[in-house]
């Protein structure tokens, strides 16, 4: 994740404890400063080896989408 890679990089390292705890998490010490991320993807593959009398009905073809995507804070 890019964010572990910053650091926080305006802080020390002492100064947020840094996990991962059914997603991304950073705390300060002092309690005062919490942040959570995490999110959820949904994603369609498809793989088809049809007959060739088939092709002449349809046009199935191997591929591959994003159904959703949510990120939260």
């Amino acid at each position: 994740m890019i964010f572990i890679g910053c650091q926080l990089s305006g802080q020390t390292d002492n100064d947020f404890k840094v996990y991962w705890d059914n997603g991304f998490k950073a705390d300060s010490k002092d309690g005062n400063t919490k942040i959570k991320m995490g999110g959820r993807l949904q994603y369609d593959v498809m793989w088809i080896s049809q007959d060739d009398s088939l092709n002449n009905h349809f046009d199935a073809k191997n591929g591959s989408e994003f159904r959703r995507a949510r990120i939260y804070t």
